[in-house]
């Protein structure tokens, strides 16, 4: 069970259910505000290479709409296996309108399936926007025990000589080889982009994300969240998306 658990997190993360092939992925994301501003939208189209926890590679394009403005960006991301315990995860973006979205990010972590079905991460991302970067730091470990597994993540931001420090707890269900539902609990600061300018505020995100197998080659992929930013404004999100394996 732990194996096929880190496979489905290793998805989850970029990775992918099953070893030797080819995935594309549609998805659509709708954001309603609660202070009537316009929803906030996004599609992306992606194509992933997968080799089980080997070696898996992934290139997304997305554009964003947001306060009227909008963005297109491209992002590859991937994962390797350097040793039986210990994988790498990487991952870049670029956006060259950079409106609403970071012109660029840059990231990269490590994945310890230590004994007794805990799995130990560390992460470090940058993100350049136009007037700021802010970088981000991630500590996090996870309990697999039978059909389930339960995480705790740490992040900490850093802009304008300011941190803002959040956790997020997360529940995930694996019932069945190719398909999970994960529960996760976030609060804390976050840096978020309004405009030209990028603010660190406080935020609260409760979501239910999943996917499920339809057949052998096609899958669903849903999410549903709620997020409240006393600063800004509450945020409802509805994502959904279609992956199919060849």
């Amino acid at each position: 069970m732990k194996a096929r658990a880190l496979l489905l997190l290793l998805a989850a993360c970029g990775g992918a259910q099953a070893e030797g092939q080819w995935q594309a992925a549609l998805s659509s994301t709708r954001d309603q505000l609660s202070n009537g501003g316009s929803d906030w939208t996004e599609h992306s189209l992606s194509l992933r290479r997968v080799n089980g926890r080997h070696l898996n590679a992934g290139l997304e394009l997305s554009q964003t709409e947001r306060f009227g403005l909008r963005d297109q960006r491209v992002a590859a991301d991937g994962s390797l296996q350097v040793l039986p315990e210990l994988s790498f995860t990487g991952e870049a973006a670029y956006s060259s309108s950079h409106h609403v979205l970071a012109r660029d990010m840059l990231g990269g972590g490590l994945l310890w399936e230590a004994a007794h079905g805990w799995l130990l991460q560390a992460a470090v991302r940058t993100s350049g926007y136009a007037n700021v970067r802010v970088n981000q730091f991630t500590l996090g470990a996870e309990r697999y025990t039978g059909d389930f597994s339960h995480a705790l993540l740490l992040r900490s931001a850093h802009a304008y000589g300011s941190a803002a420090h959040s956790a997020e707890w997360r529940s995930n269900w694996y019932y069945s080889d190719t398909d999970a539902v994960s529960l996760s609990l976030a609060a804390g600061q976050e840096a978020s982009q309004l405009g030209s300018r990028v603010l660190l505020t406080s935020s609260r995100t409760l979501a239910v994300t999943g996917h499920h197998s339809l057949d052998a080659h096609w899958t669903l992929q849903y999410g549903l969240a709620r997020t409240r930013q006393p600063d800004l404004y509450n945020r409802t999100s509805i994502s959904l998306g279609l992956r199919t394996a060849f």
